[in-house]
């Protein structure tokens, strides 16, 4: 089965119930991998994804003997309970791309090179690059740990059902109009968590573009945005050079997320491939040829994608039979044509020289969760 060669921005973990999905349209999935493995760890259940061909790590700026060190600080990041810890708690995605007021009178950098500073990452012990890509690693890494935290704090909140809101009341004593409150209160925790933030996924899409600049690598057929904020900051940059917008021609689904373990869904993947190489085959054929071709934007989709019509319900279909709604939830992946725009050199990333020949149209993908 032919499938996309596909990049994934910004997350740095991909090893997320949200993101497994996206292995039934996409494989391999290459993403970037802060900080490269201890050289002696014991093989891992998520190293399977990798071997199955689903995925693949991109480590372009390797730490070498200063890996433990990173390590440590980010572990201290996330675990540590004393009053060290607690001046960390500024130190997040939001308070880095916050203004100067809203720090508390430190900048953004200030915050990052004080904590460099305390682990004796600062001054003469790295140069200015070294401290960029530092900078950049912390700001993934601390995104990653939000993110968990997150979808954590989602999952307690989601056994807070009327049930229980019901027996609080009544263990309490509360009045019907206390235990609506409390309700209420919990919906709206629960839907600030869901709340887009684009000044974060900003500051983590630039510290993303860093790292990836460091090394040149072969352009994939597909970049993919893990959200729609993500895939704001393609659509900025494309129309900024002068372009036309980017032209949405295709819209799949996917289920919400696989919870499962590696080895089933590894399986599961494998079953969905075995059934659907037929549209897969067909979707991934249609975006080959129309990446090469000539277009004029604005164009309808119905005149590229001349197949769209039958396998948009062919692959829904398949996708609800192996991943019924009612047990996984729902998603949807766009793709986007750039016309006239490879996306590599949108970013000003270099291309590997044995790569094959730049594209004629760029072609993006966004996740809706």
């Amino acid at each position: 089965m032919t499938s996309f060669d596909t990049v994934l921005f910004p997350d740095t973990d991909i090893f997320k119930e949200k993101l497994y999905p996206l292995f039934l349209l996409c494989h391999p999935v290459h993403y970037l991998r802060t900080v490269e493995p201890a050289p002696d760890r014991e093989r891992t259940e998520t190293d399977l994804f990798m071997e199955s061909g689903l995925c693949q790590a991109y480590t372009p700026a390797p730490l070498g003997a200063d890996r433990d060190r990173f390590q440590r600080l980010v572990n201290d990041i996330e675990h540590r309970k004393d009053d060290y810890a607690a001046q960390l708690t500024a130190l997040t995605v939001a308070g880095l791309s916050a203004s100067k007021r809203e720090t508390g009178g430190e900048m953004r950098s200030e915050i990052i090179s004080s904590l460099l500073k305390n682990h004796e990452l600062q001054g003469d012990v790295v140069g200015y690059r070294e401290m960029v890509l530092w900078q950049s690693r912390l700001v993934l890494a601390i995104a990653e740990i939000l993110d968990r935290e997150e979808r954590v704090l989602l999952q307690e909140l989601q056994y807070l059902d009327d049930k229980e809101i019901t027996m609080f009341q009544e263990l309490q004593g509360d009045s019907d109009e206390d235990g609506e409150q409390l309700f209420n209160e919990l919906e709206q925790i629960r839907s600030k968590l869901q709340i887009p933030r684009p000044r974060e996924i900003r500051t983590r899409f630039g510290a993303w573009l860093k790292l990836m600049d460091c090394k040149s690598f072969a352009e994939p057929d597909l970049w993919l945005a893990t959200s729609p904020d993500a895939g704001d900051e393609i659509f900025t940059r494309y129309e900024k050079e002068g372009k036309k917008t980017a032209i949405p021609i295709l819209k799949l689904t996917l289920p919400g997320k696989i919870e499962v373990g590696p080895v089933h869904l590894v399986n599961q993947v494998k079953q969905f491939h075995e059934a659907a190489v037929k549209v897969h085959d067909d979707i991934v054929s249609d975006f080959a040829e129309i990446c090469q071709t000539s277009v004029t934007s604005p164009a309808p989709a119905a005149s590229l994608l001349p197949g769209k019509g039958d396998y948009v319900e062919q692959w829904d279909r398949l996708v609800a039979e192996h991943f019924p709604a009612s047990s996984h939830g729902t998603s949807s992946v766009t793709f986007y044509l750039l016309p006239e725009c490879s996306i590599a050199r949108l970013l000003a990333l270099a291309a590997d020289a044995e790569s094959a020949v730049e594209k004629k149209h760029g072609l993006l993908a966004v996740l809706h969760g």
